[in-house]
């Protein structure tokens, strides 16, 4: 190899060493600014940690960073920096999606010690993710003395992990309870239930109301502790019976159960009935019961609401006018209470509290079934629900009332995450009319994207002149579902200034935008638009296309005659379809003389009968139908063909055995059957295809055909195709005529029993199978004498692989699975210097 030099002019080494020096003095806070989330990650770290206060801007960016990682950086840094302006940001990042940054978050707040962050930190003491609880509650503990108060007020809330925590926190801050009334709070905070219990009487009613909590281990450790406690528990315990909530009663009724108490009389026995939802035996208790059930009746679970009333009608009771109303609510009779006039909408309304999804369903259905406008502001709220049905159910109920003062709630509800929700407010709002014209515009122009592409499809609806102008500068948006809806509400309302505009859209380079002006402009029946209409038949968008052919319909114009009965000839199959109808509704037929014009005509028409009747002229074009877009009109094109029964056509048929579309296949299949005879041959030769041989031979066994026989039986030791060419072989009614021919026939129909018991002849003829060339048939002899399972027949495999092996027996042997002739073939190729596969 020769060694050169060459000379490097000393001014540009100088250069080099100059930026390489200017490099370095560039200020590294500039890191800050890359989008390398590693070097911002290292930046924020030195600098925070550094106090620089040129980081503190830069870091509470970063919390809103798309990298989860420089979120948690950035978290982490704010800590660092312990400066109370991060705050509020620390205290947004507590609701990330992701478990670190909330975690390096509540740290960071319990660095800094502000005591505005305490609300946020207690709330965080429910976060789903308990590494974040931790981090909570030890940021509480550092901010400490200032968190008492709030803490304190914690331990009473809903949700029993806030107040473990809370409590948690207070033992580590040093708190202790004043009196016997915070100690139990606490203890009732912690789970401390067997403290609880040791306090004895004062301790019954607060366990009663934790009888009612949402968490069931809570439920039970009161109920345990109640237990405990004994006889003190009884009197508040037989009060609870009464309680509106089924789930304390049940409660109640289990540890009285268990205290060995039993009702003193007929009320207290109802109630315990009740309590364990003992139906049957409240009915055979009678008239009795009636009080105790009434007042059920207004029960918080609506399971309880509706067997309350079944089980008053079994009774025979019947409510009076005052109790008819609370009597059809229970019963989940909403549509009835609809008809109840205002006292009905009243009880519709707080039945839109319900816990019961199905019933505030009901009820908002019934809402809007009465027409009652009073309903209007509860259905509003619940457009608010988190369950999507019920959200779409108000839209339904408010689209059903008409009331103008839905219309800004409505509104809100296009930027809805569901669709149908969507649809359904959009449609609300075009029942409602008039009123929602305004605010619809507003929102065309203001709206985000959702709320601006259903404003322009309501508006369309309403036909408001109001809405000509906003909805031609919408054709200029940003999004071309909101261009395309703006059009085609255009189209609909017809007014003449819209034309231009539209016409100019048939330029734009979105084909989505394209369509929806062709259909608009065949809406308008504005006679301007026949030669742009005519010029988008040529269109690069099959869509495009096919809207113009059906816009040109609509427009009727005798100047697209010529250009529509070019259309007939496209590749796309609706585009030739709404040709067709185009030309008929002009009364354009082909005339009997022109034979091509007519089949071209008939086959857009989807006319397959007729074209039956045309036969083999009709041929070559249906021949170039099976290549169609539309898989629709290649099955039809096969079926039509199978009908006419013409040899031109079987090639192009057996073609079709591979198309992508079952359907098509298996009109194709047919086709060939139909034919016949003339199509034995071409099948023979397409057994050579690999995309065909399979359905082939399952076609010449049912065509019957013995020319067929020699070319599958030359399949049957190919083990990819021997089930087809055995099925085939059997419908073709053949008997192996040679004992090679009857150990294949074995071995492709499993017949292991056969070939063990004609061993010296199977061994034989499949160790010659070996030698074959073609790989698939020594694949097929391995299997089979695996599948025959004689010990002996490896190593005769092995002394056929030395003597007489070649590269497709090596290759065979190696992706056999059989460990000792896959070391056999791997011996063999080097020693030959081979490489097989």
């Amino acid at each position: 190899m020769n060694k050169s030099t060459t000379a490097i002019p000393i001014t540009f080494v100088l250069i080099v060493i100059s930026l390489f020096c200017m490099s370095c003095q560039a200020d590294p806070i500039n890191d800050l600014k890359s989008d390398n989330p590693v070097i911002w990650a290292q930046a924020a770290d030195a600098f925070s940690k550094n106090r620089d206060p040129r980081v503190l801007q830069p870091l509470i960016d970063g919390l809103n960073n798309e990298n989860r990682h420089v979120r948690k950086k950035a978290a982490e840094g704010l800590g660092n920096m312990g400066d109370p302006r991060g705050t509020e940001p620390l205290i947004a990042a507590l609701d990330d999606e992701f478990w670190e940054v909330r975690k390096k978050s509540a740290e960071a707040l319990g660095k800094i010690k502000d005591v505005k962050a305490i609300p946020a930190l207690i709330s965080s003491l429910n976060d789903r993710d308990h590494d974040v609880r931790f981090g909570a509650a030890r940021a509480l503990q550092k901010i400490g003395k200032p968190a008492t108060g709030s803490l304190v007020a914690a331990l009473k809330n809903r949700e029993s992990i806030v107040r473990k925590g809370a409590a948690t926190t207070l033992s580590e801050i040093g708190w202790n309870p004043l009196n016997t009334e915070e100690t139990i709070t606490l203890l009732l905070a912690k789970q401390s239930w067997d403290e609880m219990a040791s306090i004895g009487a004062e301790a019954v009613h607060p366990l009663v109301e934790s009888l009612g909590d949402k968490d069931g281990d809570v439920r039970k450790g009161a109920a345990g502790a109640l237990e405990k406690i004994g006889n003190p528990a009884t009197g508040p315990l037989v009060t609870v019976l009464e309680s509106s909530n089924s789930v304390v009663r049940k409660e109640a009724a289990d540890i009285l159960n268990k205290l060995g108490w039993g009702p003193s009389n007929m009320k207290e026995r109802v109630l315990l009935l009740i309590a364990n939802q003992e139906w049957n035996a409240i009915v055979k208790t009678g008239t009795p019961a009636i009080s105790a059930l009434t007042v059920t009746l207004k029960d918080k679970d609506s399971r309880i609401r509706k067997n309350t009333a079944e089980t008053l009608e079994k009774i025979g009771w019947h409510p009076s006018e005052d109790e008819k109303g609370s009597f059809l609510l229970a019963k989940q009779n909403l549509d009835a209470l609809a008809k109840m006039g205002r006292s009905g909408t009243d009880l519709l309304i707080i039945a839109l509290h319900d816990n019961d999804d199905d019933i505030r369903k009901k009820a908002l259905q019934a809402l809007g079934k009465s027409g009652d406008p009073r309903g209007v502001p509860a259905i509003t709220d619940a457009l608010k629900d988190e369950n999507p049905e019920i959200r779409f159910e108000s839209a339904a109920a408010l689209k059903r009332i008409g009331n103008e003062g839905a219309v800004k709630p409505l509104i809100n509800a296009l930027e809805d995450e569901s669709t149908k929700v969507r649809e359904e407010a959009t449609e609300a709002l075009a029942a409602i009319g008039s009123p929602s014209v305004e605010p619809l515009i507003t929102a065309l122009a203001e709206g985000r994207k959702n709320s601006r592409l259903c404003t322009a499809r309501a508006l369309g609806t309403l036909g408001d002149a109001r809405s000509i102008v906003p909805l031609i500068a919408a054709l200029k948006d940003e999004d071309w579902k909101v261009v395309k809806a703006s059009a085609l509400s255009l189209g609909t309302i017809g007014d003449p200034s819209a034309v231009d505009p539209l016409i100019a859209l048939l330029d734009e380079k979105d084909p989505n935008i394209r369509e929806g002006a062709a259909e608009a402009l065949g809406k308008m029946g504005d006679k301007r638009a026949v030669s742009p209409l005519i010029d988008a038949l040529a269109d690069e968008s099959g869509f495009v296309r096919g809207k113009a052919a059906e816009s040109l319909g609509a427009l009727s114009d005798e100047r697209s005659i010529e250009s529509l009965k070019h259309a007939l000839k496209d590749t796309n199959g609706t585009v030739r379809k709404e040709a067709a109808k185009a030309l008929a509704t002009m009364a354009w037929e082909p005339s009997a003389s022109d034979q091509d014009d007519r089949i071209t005509y008939l086959i857009s028409n989807e006319r397959w009968d007729e074209l039956i009747k045309v036969g083999t002229p009709a041929v070559s074009k249906l021949i170039d139908a099976l290549d169609d877009d539309d898989e629709t009109i290649r099955a039809q094109s096969a079926w039509t063909l199978g009908n006419i029964k013409s040899p031109a056509a079987i090639e192009a048929l057996i073609e079709a055995l591979k198309d992508d579309n079952a359907g098509v296949r298996a009109e194709a299949s047919l086709a060939l059957e139909k034919i016949g005879s003339p199509s034995v041959q071409p099948l023979i030769e397409s057994l050579e295809d690999e995309g065909l041989r399979k359905t082939s031979i399952v076609l010449l066994g049912k065509m019957g055909d013995e020319r067929a026989v020699a070319p599958i039986v030359k399949k049957l030791n190919d083990r990819n195709l021997n089930i087809e060419a055995v099925e085939a072989l059997a419908a073709l009614r053949w008997k192996p005529a040679s004992e090679r021919e009857r150990v294949l026939w074995w071995v492709a129909t499993g017949n292991a029993k056969s070939l063990g018991e004609n061993w010296t002849t199977t061994k034989d003829i499949l160790l010659k199978e070996i030698e074959m060339p073609d790989s698939v048939a020594v694949e097929n002899a391995l299997l089979a004498f695996d599948f025959i399972g004689k010990a002996e027949i490896v190593p005769l495999l092995v002394e056929k692989l030395n003597a007489a092996g070649t590269e497709t027996m090596a290759e065979a042997y190696l992706n056999c699975g059989n460990p000792e002739l896959e070391e056999a073939a791997r011996k063999w190729a080097e020693k030959r210097g081979y490489k097989i596969k």
